[in-house]
């Protein structure tokens, strides 16, 4: 039972290292657009197209995403090192998802095949079909 349990709690928390390793990614994503806008911004202040106010929510946009940029990182630091210690292994530990196997794409054959094998309907629609093609000939 305590194995099943230990095992559940690293599960987790491994889980979480990569959900927060993500959140991170996005992050950075997202300051990267709030920069991108800013910059945009900035040009249209100087063009007289937007206002002060809006220049000023770009910026307040850009410090926003900052901070959440920081706060990601510092979460999923936290996670890498729970997990760490839960394993008993070193902080600089870093565990890596295993690459998702290859999916091999089925035939469209392989496809019908299966169709056929499910849908009863589509083998008598198939039977009609020949024996209307049998009747023609």
């Amino acid at each position: 039972m305590a194995s099943r349990q230990l095992a559940w709690t690293v599960t987790a928390q491994y889980l979480n290292v990569l959900k927060l390793e993500s959140v991170h990614r996005i992050s950075l994503i997202a300051q990267a657009s709030s920069e991108a806008h800013l910059r945009e911004g900035q040009v249209g202040l100087q063009q007289g197209t937007i206002s002060k106010l809006d220049a000023t929510r770009n910026q307040l946009e850009v410090a926003n995403a900052r901070l959440q940029v920081e706060q990601a990182s510092a979460s999923a630091t936290v996670a890498r090192l729970q997990l760490a210690t839960m394993l008993g292994v070193s902080p600089e530990f870093t565990a890596t998802a295993p690459a998702p196997a290859p999916v091999a794409s089925p035939s469209l054959a392989a496809l019908i095949d299966l169709a056929m094998q499910h849908r009863p309907e589509l083998v008598a629609a198939a039977r009609s079909e020949e024996h209307t093609s049998e009747l023609q000939s």
